[in-house]
């Protein structure tokens, strides 16, 4: 079951935690937050805990204590921050391909199509119909290939084949077969049966007649 994450804002309508994410400078931190918290939106908990109140009244009670503070919601904060941020955004969406699911990946698309002007936008800047691109990239969405590239144009970037890295003692064992190396195996070339791949997305360069607000 999906949840709706809410970022309150401070008095002068600053999010404070939006704020802070932007400002982490490890990379991978950075990322690992962010899916941290888009899992707990999907639902997916992970390890937890609920430190909830012992009667739903006394929780009804505190929640109306005071007034209610502004608030903007996960999916807007996030949008705003790729759309500033474009080469995050792209790395995070290259991190969800690694190791994420579909579902993640269907929220960070949906975040990059708020960054570049909405599902209506891109449609009209590509051949896919907007009622197709709303169903395709919904929670339930099961993009095709065809549609997944034409998207992934419309936002300047393209899904790319690079092999695996491996370690020099990883690639020194598979090169020796089982017998003692004498020099450091060489990565199989890319295409060949034995070199693994994954898929990674790419900004192209940009065309005037399509650069991102």
């Amino acid at each position: 079951m999906p949840f709706t994450i809410l970022h309150y804002l401070a008095p002068d309508g600053r999010d404070l935690f939006q704020d802070w994410l932007d400002r982490v400078r490890d990379a991978r931190a950075r990322k690992a937050l962010l899916k941290r918290v888009d899992r707990v939106a999907m639902g997916l908990f992970g390890d937890h805990a609920l430190a909830g109140f012992p009667e739903e009244n006394e929780m009804k009670r505190a929640i109306a204590i005071g007034p209610v503070p502004a608030s903007r919601s996960h999916a807007e904060a996030t949008i705003e921050s790729f759309r500033r941020d474009p080469a995050f955004a792209v790395a995070y969406v290259n991190s969800i391909l690694e190791e994420g699911g579909q579902g993640e990946l269907l929220l960070a698309l949906r975040y990059f199509a708020g960054a570049f002007g909405g599902i209506n936008a891109i449609a009209r800047n590509s051949d896919l119909n907007a009622t197709s691109l709303y169903r395709t990239l919904s929670r339930k969405g099961n993009p095709e290939l065809r549609s997944l590239i034409a998207l992934l144009k419309t936002m300047g970037m393209r899904l790319t084949i690079r092999p695996i890295r491996q370690s020099p003692a990883k690639r020194t064992a598979a090169g020796s077969g089982g017998s003692r190396a004498t020099s450091p195996a060489v990565l199989p070339r890319a295409g060949s049966a034995r070199s693994p791949a994954r898929v990674r997305a790419r900004r192209s360069p940009p065309r005037a007649s399509r650069v991102a607000a």
